[in-house]
């Protein structure tokens, strides 16, 4: 059968099985959350995938009250990559789902709405990568703390041509070292994406 249907309602958080795959009759194909919230889905082309991330606002109204608008939360996006028929012919899609914030009697299961997407504004440190180690252990940073070098792993985020995100937490005003055998100093690098 081409088509699997789930005896319960919920999101998809977990697949077991993908196109081609041999299933035995008692295997887990997927596994389901349930949740009596009602989430938002949304359909994007393949080539927009990077485009929404976890936590960026989505606003949207549904199709019996256009004049109304809701605002939600993207929860996170699927790893299922699939294809879609329409009149138009088939494209390559992607779902992504976001909260629905106070829901009304125009927002109920199975409702088409049109909306859109807004990146969250949020401070990103980065790092030139001659500022970055490596070693058995992981990716570390050499920080100049009280009087003395200190080694710290690190975990990196998006990367750019010259530097890379920073993801773990460090104080604002914190010193980095270019490289474990310098003094030379150099400070955290903000930027607002």
């Amino acid at each position: 059968s081409e088509n699997i249907y789930a005896t319960d309602s919920g999101v998809v958080k977990k697949l077991a099985a993908y196109d081609g795959s041999i299933v035995m009759a008692e295997e887990n194909l997927c596994v389901i959350e349930n949740t009596d919230e009602l989430l938002l889905k949304i359909t994007l082309a393949q080539e927009n995938y990077t485009d929404i991330s976890m936590g960026d606002k989505v606003e949207f109204s549904s199709v019996i009250a256009p004049s109304r608008k809701y605002k939600g939360t993207v929860l996170g996006k699927t790893a299922v990559v699939r294809k879609e028929t329409s009149l138009t012919g088939s494209k390559t899609v992607v779902d992504v789902f976001a909260s629905v914030e106070n829901p009304d009697e125009y927002i109920i299961s199975g409702l088409e709405v049109t909306g859109k997407a807004e990146k969250e504004k949020r401070e990103i440190y980065t790092l030139p990568y001659e500022y970055i180690g490596q070693d058995e252990n992981g990716e570390y940073a050499v920080i100049y703390s009280e009087g003395k070098k200190e080694k710290v792993y690190i975990e990196t985020g998006v990367e750019t041509e010259k530097e890379v995100e920073i993801v773990t937490a460090f104080p604002r005003d914190t010193i980095f070292l270019k490289n474990e055998h310098t003094d030379r100093e150099r400070l955290l690098l903000k930027h607002d994406f």
